[in-house]
């Protein structure tokens, strides 16, 4: 029964949990602003100090990576979309 009922459903949840967590993630500031190290930050820590530097080569960085930003978060709710069930759209 789990394997062939509850199995499938329990796989999409958990593939839609972790989509959105994810797509969360990726522009969750505020706790990345104090948990990123210097040598790796996150990529909303990354536009920051770039948007925060004058000049117009940092803006244009920031604004590249807020494009890149933009499209991952696209690409995971995408995917978390295209694993929902079909029947759920009819709810």
């Amino acid at each position: 029964v789990l394997r062939t009922v509850d199995g499938p459903f329990l796989v999409r949840g958990l593939g839609l949990g972790a989509g959105f967590a994810m797509a969360t993630s990726l522009g969750e500031f505020g706790a990345t602003s104090f948990l990123a190290r210097l040598d790796r930050p996150t990529l909303p820590v990354v536009i920051f100090r770039l948007i925060g530097r004058p000049g117009e080569a940092n803006f244009g960085a920031a604004l590249a990576a807020s494009v890149l930003l933009a499209a991952l978060t696209t690409i995971v709710m995408l995917l978390a979309e295209r694993v929902r069930p079909s029947t759920a759209s009819h709810l």
